[in-house]
């Protein structure tokens, strides 16, 4: 998975939850992607040479 289908996935995930509790939609997606990265550091070095390369 790269970062960026990850960042598409938890967009179309959190986007109800946000409009429901008033939430600010791209701040959550944020904040989601921080935990996630921090959760999964083989993902994280993966993605941090992803972006080296563009």
């Amino acid at each position: 998975m790269t970062l960026d289908e990850k960042i598409h996935e938890l967009y179309y995930e959190l986007k109800p939850k946000c409009e429901k509790e008033g939430l600010n939609h791209l701040w959550e997606v944020h904040k989601a992607i921080r935990k996630f990265r921090r959760e999964n550091p083989d993902l994280d070095e993966q993605w941090s040479k992803e972006a080296e390369c563009l």
